[in-house]
């Protein structure tokens, strides 16, 4: 039984070099891409930690443990008219002033757990829809309140909230004895943050089409280059392949910047003479067996002519008419024994 032959498809050199390009050059890209957005996004969270940290600092030089401790014996609710309260609430503003991205706040434990009770905050001067109340109780949704009065806790993970993206940061509030009487909290926009991601997300395609544009026509052209004379030198070999022997390939080793190409030409041309000459050589001994041929045929035909009883009846009766002419009398003179010979 014939084993059916597999069928194949054809894909050029040059076509190959392009998906195989295409395919590295997009990883390559993506592995780029990712490594561009990780260090710009942590270029941009660096910049806000950095800020973060020094407004932490800049708050707390501003506002002492002591006079602190004695807000939170305030009755809550309205603004407390002290000059202790209004000393920090103008510090909290010049911080704002200088940065605007900058949100400034401090607070105290509450009585309940997980409560904290709000003492200063730059919204009630600045934005009082967005302002919380003297002293009012909070249920923290971000622990890391809590955390801040162990020590200084900075959170770099953006979080969204109804006013917009913000990374935090809170340190406690230590009173002359070194004993901590509440916290202070900076909120720092984390907007710079998305916009770098979105600006880095938008476009990079923008990016990576004209990139890929420019590489790959380079590409193109170059494999265009290379693949000439592999496709001269697979047609010739075809050529040859059809017993025509006419293609030059001598002129592949030429170059003088020789590479792999040069060198199968070289090794083409070659091996072609020598086909070219094994190829006559054969076409002479056919030759030469064809006559051999032709010369046995013609002596086995006259061998089957000879053969045969007409032949040999024939020849009898040549031999008795010899004898006949030769009992003859005349058969003496020499010119009629010739004859009958």
């Amino acid at each position: 039984m014939a084993v059916p032959a597999r069928r194949t498809m054809f894909l050029s050199l040059r076509l190959k070099m392009l998906l195989a390009f295409s395919l590295v050059f997009a990883l390559v890209f993506a592995a780029a891409f990712w490594w561009f957005y990780l260090f710009s996004t942590g270029s941009a969270t660096d910049h806000i930690r950095t800020h973060v940290q020094t407004y932490l600092t800049a708050t707390a030089l501003g506002i002492n443990g002591d006079d602190f401790a004695q807000l939170s014996r305030l009755p809550a609710g309205a603004e407390p008219n002290s000059p202790i309260y209004r000393k920090q609430q103008a510090w909290l503003r010049q911080l704002h002033t200088i940065e605007p991205k900058e949100v400034s706040y401090t607070f105290v434990k509450g009585s309940k757990p997980g409560e904290v009770l709000w003492i200063g905050d730059i919204f009630r001067d600045k934005d009082p829809k967005r302002a919380t109340t003297f002293m009012a109780g909070y249920d923290i949704s971000k622990p890391q309140i809590q955390d801040a009065f162990g020590g200084s806790l900075i959170n770099l993970t953006p979080y969204h909230d109804r006013w917009g993206y913000w990374v935090s940061g809170y340190m406690p509030i230590f009173n002359s004895r070194q004993q901590v009487v509440g916290g202070i909290g900076v909120d720092f926009s984390a907007l710079h943050v998305i916009q770098v991601q979105e600006a880095i997300r938008d476009k990079i395609w923008l990016v990576f089409l004209f990139t890929y544009l420019v590489v790959f026509t380079f590409v193109y052209f170059f494999s265009a280059l290379l693949a000439q004379p592999i496709d001269r030198l697979t047609r010739m070999a075809s050529q040859v392949g059809k017993g025509d022997y006419s293609g030059n390939f001598a002129n592949f080793g030429r170059s003088r910047l020789r590479d792999e190409i040069s060198i199968l030409g070289a090794v083409f041309a070659s091996m072609v003479g020598q086909v070219h000459e094994r190829e006559m050589n054969l076409k002479r001994e056919v030759q030469g067996l064809r006559i051999e041929i032709d010369e046995t045929r013609k002596a086995k035909q006259v061998n089957e002519i000879v053969d045969t009883d007409f032949f040999r009846d024939l020849k009898g009766k040549a031999q008795a008419m010899r004898t006949r002419a030769q009992q003859v009398g005349t058969l003496t003179d020499p010119p009629v024994r010739e004859l009958l010979k």
